[in-house]
């Protein structure tokens, strides 16, 4: 008898945690990228404000 964990149901379920765990960091890379826009976007509008639109 296998040992438990290691038999198909196991490897079953530890690949189902391995594709959890991979979705989660896809969601969070995708909400840190929109954060980092955010910011980028923060960034470019205060440099606006502090030196002028356009070079005016």
């Amino acid at each position: 008898m296998a040992a438990a964990g290691h038999g198909v149901a196991g490897v079953h379920a530890e690949i189902h945690q391995h594709l959890i765990q991979h979705a989660r960091v896809c969601m969070e890379e995708q909400r840190l990228g929109r954060q980092f826009e955010l910011h980028l976007d923060g960034f470019t509008e205060h440099s606006l404000q502090h030196f002028g639109r356009g070079g005016n």
